[in-house]
């Protein structure tokens, strides 16, 4: 996910010159990095592209170790990153909800925090998960 992100910026910053642009307000966690340098921002949100990649790959990779069903695992993470979405704004939890982590200034109230918590559960909840699925499998 970060490579696309990546090339495109080096694309732009070759053609157009980098100076500070008005792109309205935005909130959220990071904002405060934001207003001090906006390409800084732009490195932030392709590290978390990056990070947010391997994990939801991780959780397929977890479900592959439970299952024979190549289709399960590659749809799995997308279930993991949209039912909460769905599921947490009407519970008043929409500052934790998934799409915080890819996209930051989503919601007001995600602090950075908040991000690197849920990214790392998950993290910790998929490799846990998958290393239980190949013990049991005995591989």
């Amino acid at each position: 996910m970060a490579l696309p992100l990546l090339i495109i910026l080096i694309s732009v910053c070759i053609f157009f010159p980098i100076k500070p642009a008005y792109l309205g307000s935005v909130v959220g966690a990071f904002a405060n990095i934001f207003f001090k340098s906006q390409i800084m921002y732009i490195f932030i949100l392709i590290v978390l592209s990056f990070i947010f990649g391997m994990i939801y790959a991780t959780i397929g990779l977890a479900i592959s170790a439970f299952t024979n069903n190549k289709y399960l695992a590659i749809v799995f993470p997308f279930f993991v990153y949209l039912i909460p979405a769905i599921i947490f704004p009407i519970f008043g939890l929409d500052a934790i909800e998934p799409s915080t982590t890819l996209i930051p200034h989503a919601n007001v109230n995600t602090t950075e925090s908040m991000i690197f918590i849920q990214l790392g559960l998950l993290l910790i909840i998929s490799t846990v998960s998958f290393y239980k699925g190949v013990v049991r499998k005995g591989d």
